[in-house]
């Protein structure tokens, strides 16, 4: 019980760490939205590593502009740029709609981002490299079998369930969960079904995860799913009628010690 309590304080550690990550690279891009629009033609992720190196060296429109063809050579030094590329790049900063950076605080501010933006990544770098260790001490897990699933994923789960045999079945397992369905009420009227969001909201998220890869991996689980969506049911919905039928197959793996098997969904 130490122990896997040791490796669920890691596994959240981690997603908390991801969590500020990914708030801080949505600042950013509100950031980038209105200084440099352009960029974000260019750069579909806001976490690439080559946008991330050009800010790094120069966080503001004028300096990359100031310094046209060094951040030229910087964009073409990274795998599949060429000059030509890179050229196109930094062109179309010069007649960008972007507001200018007329007394250096949006240069200040995006340094500030990038600069914890990397230290937060190689904080998550360090992290999985100690959940990957935690991991080896179950070879045999039957998650693994999972078409699909991460390794996070099935960190996630190991570390929030501990041992499969407190859970008395299936049902009980979706409660403690929060993906058991509830009739929602108001005074005297009924609106319908809904998930009681009572259980555990870590493990609430990661089955959501799951259902995705599953919908993505799996021929079953994707008819399934587009069914639902077929007959009206809102996508939402669907998801999560996916998520309760991944926690349901998820128990019988644990407590059977069993590899996946479509005949368990």
């Amino acid at each position: 019980e130490e122990e896997m309590s040791a490796f669920r304080d890691l596994v959240r550690m981690r997603s908390t760490v991801v969590a500020n990550c990914s708030d801080l690279q949505r600042k950013l891009k509100s950031k980038l939205k209105i200084h440099m629009p352009e960029l974000l033609k260019t750069f579909r992720s806001i976490s690439s590593p080559v946008l991330l190196h050009l800010l790094s060296v120069y966080p503001s429109r004028e300096e990359i502009l100031a310094n046209e063809e060094d951040a030229v050579k910087l964009l073409s030094s990274h795998r599949n740029w060429s000059e030509e590329k890179a050229r196109e790049v930094i062109d179309s900063l010069k007649d960008s709609i972007g507001k200018p950076d007329t007394f250096g605080t949006y240069s200040t501010i995006t340094s500030i981002f990038i600069t914890e933006i990397k230290l937060l990544k190689e904080h998550v770098e360090a992290l999985d490299e100690e959940i990957k260790k935690f991991l080896q001490k179950f070879p045999d897990n039957p998650l693994r079998t999972i078409p699909g699933i991460a390794e996070i994923t099935e960190a996630e789960i190991v570390s929030e369930v501990g041992e499969i045999n407190r859970f008395s079945s299936g049902k009980a397992f979706v409660s403690y969960i929060g993906l058991d369905p509830v009739i929602k009420q108001s005074g005297n009227m009924t609106r319908g079904l809904s998930i009681s969001k009572k259980g555990n909201k870590h493990l609430r998220k990661t089955f959501y995860q799951l259902a995705k890869n599953l919908i993505k991996n799996t021929e079953k689980y994707k008819n399934k799913y587009e069914k639902m969506i077929e007959r009206g049911v809102k996508k939402k919905v669907a998801l999560v009628a996916i998520a309760r039928a991944a926690a349901e197959m998820v128990y019988q793996l644990l407590k059977n010690n069993v590899p996946f098997d479509l005949s368990l969904s």
